[in-house]
């Protein structure tokens, strides 16, 4: 298995949780109103599964590996743009969590298009993005990779996503005692 295969299965998910998402933004255009429990959801889906544990893989480990390289300016160009778009997508979500907290904890009406326009601006930059890393990125710097190397980071994916439950659910619990 090459170390991008667990990401773009990831990908396909994300593309999954996108057409749900799609499917609410009409369900919300058509009624004039926002699902708390929905828009609680994605944006746990978003911060937890995206960024913490997909944007993780990707930042902490296939990209650090890749700066040890000698890659191409054409690759190296390509990962600052993706880390860009990671940040981007960090900074609509917060735009959307604090539109969602005045729409739903204080009522704010006024709120209600900054919701539709943040998951609307999260699916249309992360459709972008996936493109980009599936056609353009992982493939292609798997190259600069021995074959251990590739086994060493895949390793790596599996242990981070390991932590990243454990952490979650050791944090979710100190804070209830």
């Amino acid at each position: 298995m090459e170390p991008y295969t667990p990401l773009m299965t990831e990908h396909e998910l994300i593309r999954t949780a996108f057409s749900v998402v799609e499917k609410e933004i009409q369900r919300m255009e058509e009624s004039g109103k926002a699902n708390d429990e929905f828009v609680n959801l994605i944006a746990d889906f978003f911060i937890d599964y995206i960024d913490i544990s997909h944007h993780g893989k990707e930042e902490n480990i296939l990209f650090k590996a890749l700066q040890k390289k000698k890659i191409s300016k054409q690759h190296a160009e390509m990962m600052n743009i993706l880390l860009k778009e990671h940040e981007k997508g960090r900074q609509i979500v917060r735009t959307l969590m604090n539109a969602a907290d005045e729409y739903f904890k204080k009522g704010s009406q006024a709120h209600f298009p900054n919701i539709v326009s943040g998951l609307k601006d999260i699916v249309y930059v992360y459709k972008e993005h996936i493109k980009k890393e599936d056609n353009e990125f992982f493939v292609p710097v798997m190259d600069y990779f021995t074959e251990s190397e590739k086994e060493e980071i895949l390793k790596k994916f599996w242990q981070f996503d390991v932590n990243i439950i454990h952490e979650k659910y050791k944090n979710l619990f100190e804070a209830m005692e």
